[in-house]
């Protein structure tokens, strides 16, 4: 089973400015992504990236169609929602004010890492991105 399969998802804003004129975002997307399988989706501005993104994430449903997780995948058994979406304004997501060392805690702490190794492990993620030790 895919780890994630998308069947048909449509999309659509109506604008009713316009006498309620309606505007296909998504149009029966389909696809599938296998467990260990990287996806690339790119086009043009407005053309529906971000909305499928959201769909998928369950920020939004879609008109019709559906999303399916492979719920015996490790990644859908964490903690947190297997999916997440880090949009293109990171001044709206990340806080200057806070320590490179606290986000990294945090996020670690997630994933299920004991508390007694936190520091270890933000070592190996730091040197895993070319980072020193030194925060």
């Amino acid at each position: 089973m895919p780890l994630l399969k998308v069947e048909n998802i449509s999309y659509s804003v109506v604008v009713k400015e316009e006498t309620k004129k309606q505007f296909d975002i998504l149009k029966n997307v389909s696809f599938e992504v296998e467990q260990g399988e990287i996806l690339g989706i790119c086009g043009e501005s407005g053309g529906g990236k971000s909305t499928l993104a959201k769909v998928i994430a369950g920020i939004i449903k879609p008109d019709s169609g559906e999303t399916i997780l492979d719920s015996n995948s490790e990644s859908v058994k964490r903690k947190s929602s297997p999916i997440q979406i880090l949009f293109q304004n990171h001044g709206e997501v990340l806080n200057p004010y806070r320590k490179v060392q606290n986000i990294i805690n945090e996020t670690l702490k997630i994933s299920g890492v004991d508390e007694n190794n936190l520091a270890e492990e933000r070592v190996s993620v730091l040197n895993s991105v070319g980072f020193q030790k030194e925060l």
